[in-house]
């Protein structure tokens, strides 16, 4: 029994079972066997040779209730009883850098003579095919959840093409994580002999939840590090899965290279967050299920951090079809594979970089699929942080669905115009997660509006005198504004003791309702300053009309001053001529 109990539960060491059509022909003389049924079980008296002692059962056994049974079984049984430590298996030196993961980086061990106890087949990307993700989406399913792809009539009429959107902001962990973590993790337990000790990652956030919840499921224990800009509500999720969450470092590689040392420390499993052959596999599988639902896709745009994921499904969907374009949009900030197919080098990004698409915040991407991401994507692009913003707020808003920065970059591209687009062309954008931070989506949704020209903000000098506030509002009434906040400020900025500094908040429906507002407030003679337009996306061309408005009113203003000038200079002679001296 103790035997048993420390056999693994996902062993490939385990031989596959005899056909039992020996056992049920074999003539056994004795009917005290091993499972006392009659049937020998390798010490009978008979001439068959069956070492696995099982019930005898017949087609005739199988009803609906057993297969019902049967599926009720979960694929991660927490009544496998954890193996007792490991420390004794530990003890074999690997010298060869083939690990895991089997594509040159050790899943758990490192390169040189560090002590190895997971020796899994070693994997190279020629490997990956559309057979290999075929059989890691069949591996993975019951870890998933099934990921809706459905068609949008809004976004299809807004970005010129036939759109759909796969939500794996809904997956399971709130991202495509999950993917990639359980093949390599499924495919560790079933390879090796030797039981993991533990799991380790490094992470943002995203691939951090999707290791602690499989570690948690194959009742394993779990580390992650992470480096100090990762949102707590990540971190806090991981923690809910039962995993140690480690602080370390001001970017993803510095984090990385604090997990190294401590897998090397405590002999752990390695589950890198994408330069792993068994990862991207993994996460491969997403173009496995948007095959599946749009057999005839044109055009795929996938967001880009360390580039598995585009790598999986750029492997797959060009396995089944090359005419199949793939995309891949970065954050305008954080854009190291901006000029990979042109220079076929990566853009040298600053390490304090930061990005609202915190989950693509790797300056260094690549690895084992480096020539994947240089081959077969066939265009990058970026997008700015207001442009990631306002498409927060619109997915939002008109798909009540919520996105983290990282996943929507896709989506940004197509409303934003940065990639080209047919009208019959047929379009899949992945919204890869939704782990937003709560403070993070408010910010957010202030810039997203602002953006969207759904709110915005004016500063002027006026008058301190009875009315001229309650004229502005007035005219906010007219033009159907929601005041959203008024500062009335005195005394203080470079103006006159008599005048006063207003600043004003309001709701908007669009920018042209705020330029009609705008422009009610030049023909009153106030020339309102908008707070932060430059950070809108075309702003010259928005406000272009207020613009001229204010430049054409200021010249009117000073051709009536130079009128009146003139008319009181005729006045003051006819006053001289016709006056009497006393």
């Amino acid at each position: 029994i103790r035997d048993a109990h420390r056999r693994p539960a996902f062993s490939k060491s385990i031989p596959t079972l005899p056909s039992l059509s020996s056992t049920t022909s074999s003539k056994t003389t004795s009917t005290s066997t091993a499972n006392g049924n009659g049937t020998a079980n390798g010490a009978g008296t008979g001439t068959s040779e069956q070492s696995y002692p099982l019930k005898p059962r017949k087609m005739t056994d199988v009803t609906v209730e057993t297969i019902r049974d049967a599926h009720r079984r979960p694929a991660f049984s927490k009544s496998i009883p954890t193996l007792p430590s490991l420390s004794s298996t530990t003890s074999s030196k690997t010298t060869s850098t083939s690990t895991a993961n089997g594509n040159g980086t050790a899943n758990g061990a490192g390169t040189g003579t560090s002590e190895q106890s997971y020796p899994l087949k070693p994997r190279k990307m020629t490997d990956v095919t559309v057979e290999t993700i075929r059989d890691a989406h069949r591996r993975i399913k019951n870890n998933l959840n099934t990921t809706p792809i459905h068609h949008s009539t809004v976004y299809s009429k807004l970005c010129g093409c036939k759109m759909y959107l796969m939500l794996e902001n809904i997956q399971k962990t709130g991202s495509f994580k999950i993917r990639g973590s359980s093949n390599m993790v499924l495919k560790a337990l079933e390879q090796s002999p030797v039981r993991p000790k533990g799991l380790i990652a490094a992470s943002a956030g995203n691939h951090a939840q999707g290791v602690a919840l499989v570690s948690m499921k194959v009742g394993l224990p779990c580390t992650i590090v992470c480096p100090d800009y990762a949102p707590e509500s990540k971190l806090q999720w991981t923690r809910n899965y039962g995993a140690e969450v480690i602080k370390k470092g001001n970017s993803l590689e510095e984090a990385a290279k604090a997990a190294e040392a401590i897998r090397e420390q405590r002999d752990w499993l390695m589950v890198r967050p994408f330069n792993d052959v068994d990862v991207i596999e993994g996460q491969g599988t997403i173009g496995c299920e948007i095959y599946e639902k749009i057999p005839d896709i044109d055009t795929a745009v996938i967001n880009v951090g360390g580039g598995g994921m585009i790598a999986g499904i750029a492997l797959y969907l060009k396995g089944v079809n090359p005419n199949i374009r793939i995309i891949g949009v970065q954050s305008a900030n954080v854009s190291p594979l901006a000029d990979i197919k042109t220079t076929h080098q990566l853009r040298y990004i600053e390490p304090q970089a930061l990005t609202i698409a915190d989950g693509t915040n790797v300056k260094l991407p690549g690895g084992v699929h480096t020539k994947v991401l240089a081959d077969l994507v066939d265009e990058y692009v970026t997008v700015s942080e207001n442009e990631i913003a306002s498409t927060i707020v619109h997915l939002m808003s008109n798909s009540r669905t919520i996105s983290e920065g990282a996943g929507c970059l896709g989506l940004a591209a197509l409303i934003h115009k940065k990639i080209t687009v047919r009208k019959d062309e047929k379009v899949c954008v992945v919204i890869c997660g939704g782990n937003i931070d709560m403070s993070t989506l408010r910010q957010v949704y202030e810039y997203g509006l602002r953006s969207l020209g759904r709110q915005f903000t004016i500063h002027m000098t006026i008058f301190d005198h009875p009315g001229s506030l309650a004229k502005i509002v007035a005219l906010a009434a007219r033009a159907e504004l929601t005041v959203r906040e008024i500062r009335h400020i005195r005394g203080k900025g470079n103006i006159n003791w008599n005048e006063v500094t207003v600043s004003v908040s309001f709701y908007s429906n669009s920018f042209q309702h705020q330029l009609f507002f705008l422009n009610l407030l030049v023909e009153e003679n106030f020339f309102p300053k908008v707070v932060g337009r430059k950070y809108i996306k075309d702003d010259d061309s928005i406000y272009v009309g207020f613009d001229k408005a204010v430049v054409e009113k200021r010249a009117k203003l000073l051709q009536q001053h130079s009128q009146h000038q003139e008319e009181f200079n005729n006045w003051a002679k006819q006053q001289q001529l016709s006056s009497t001296i006393m």
